[in-house]
């Protein structure tokens, strides 16, 4: 709930809110003027932070960045992140939380789910119990529609059925797609509020990630990622990652290829930067989960002795080793003249050779 507050001077006005874990905190005006949130002061139940206006566009880069050790105590960070909807205001206002869409999709084609897949969805159940966890197999899906899908399972490419099912479940069930191969650090109730909204995150600063994606049934930007699926040339094999990059780059109104939060109520849009549900953050329990790439969309991958390959070396290690590949993948990157336009405040649209 999140209450109008205005102090006894009158000279101020803020939103008081309480947390679903019961944190109460204040977001006042004071430190907009600073420009800049990492000023914060942080107690055991409250936050002297930004005006709720502000803590959209610069409370990851700012204070998640800078000040990222002041936020240790109780995920309050993760809450905050969902006080975005309201402003300042003198006199009370209440605003309840959108209902989320409680159900966890995730797939498995080609043979027997595998033992650590199995152990890693476990750990997802132990994290959300009050989710309902739905394993779509080469037993309960029906893709007949698409071209694109009936192909994958003609030439056995069940990465790219998953291209399918992944927009379909979504747009026709609601909930999250989660990935075979994701571990997750939080749980996904910390995103409640923002349960109407498409939730996505980047998996490189120039690109999409689909790992992990959260919509409520019927989103239409979902409902339209999937109709481009009738648009796939019959030699082609686009990734998931293109197909929602290029669709968001050419299609969403106001979007910047930047690899940085962004917010949109109009369209409810939610996307967080590549280290909230892809890659590693410096702190391992500042993200939502971690994409291990583990290659579980390959064909020679689909036997049961699959593993979800986390490593044995230590978080920092790994968070070394993605942050080169990610700057690797950049530079690379057939994105990169987009993602330097946008840093640049400039708009682009490129061409998307896999279309009709």
């Amino acid at each position: 709930m999140l209450i109008g507050y205005k102090d006894s001077i009158g000279k101020r006005s803020g939103v008081l809110a309480v947390t679903k874990t019961g944190h109460r905190v204040y977001i006042g005006p004071r430190v907009q003027s600073l420009g800049f949130a990492g000023l914060a002061k942080v107690g055991d139940t409250r936050i002297l932070g930004a005006n709720v206006a502000i803590i959209l566009d610069i409370y990851h880069e700012a204070l998640g960045k800078a000040s990222s050790h002041q936020l240790h105590r109780r995920s309050v960070r993760v809450n905050l992140y969902s006080i975005v909807t309201m402003t300042s205001t003198q006199g009370n206002f209440t605003c309840p939380l959108p209902k989320m869409v409680k159900k966890i999709h995730y797939c498995w084609f080609g043979g027997k789910t595998p033992a650590s897949v199995v152990a890693n969805v476990t750990e997802w159940k132990r994290l959300n119990p009050d989710f309902e966890f739905y394993e779509w197999n080469d037993d309960n899906i029906d893709v007949a529609e698409y071209d694109f899908g009936r192909k994958a399972i003609r030439d056995k490419r069940w990465g790219f059925l998953v291209d399918i099912i992944r927009p379909l479940k979504l747009f026709t069930e609601g909930g999250f797609y989660i990935d075979a191969d994701v571990e997750m650090i939080q749980p996904l109730n910390l995103l409640e509020s923002e349960g109407d909204n498409l939730i996505i995150g980047y998996m490189y600063d120039c690109a999409l990630g689909t790992a992990v994606v959260y919509s409520p049934q019927g989103h239409p930007l979902i409902g339209e990622i999937l109709a481009e699926y009738h648009k796939v040339r019959e030699e082609a094999w686009p990734v998931s990652n293109s197909v929602f990059t290029d669709y968001f780059i050419n299609s969403v109104p106001g979007f910047r290829l930047n690899g940085g939060r962004w917010f949109n109520r109009e369209q409810r849009i939610s996307l967080y930067p590549k280290e909230f549900f892809e890659q590693p953050a410096y702190r391992k329990g500042s993200g939502m989960a971690i994409h291990h790439c583990s290659g579980s969309w390959m064909p020679e991958n689909t036997h049961s002795n699959f593993k979800v390959t986390t490593g044995t070396s230590s978080h920092r290690s790994k968070w070394i080793r993605r942050k080169i590949r990610t700057l690797i993948a950049l530079i690379c990157s057939e994105y990169l003249p987009v993602y330097i336009r946008s840093k640049l405040g400039l708009g682009s649209n490129m061409k998307t050779p896999w279309k009709y």
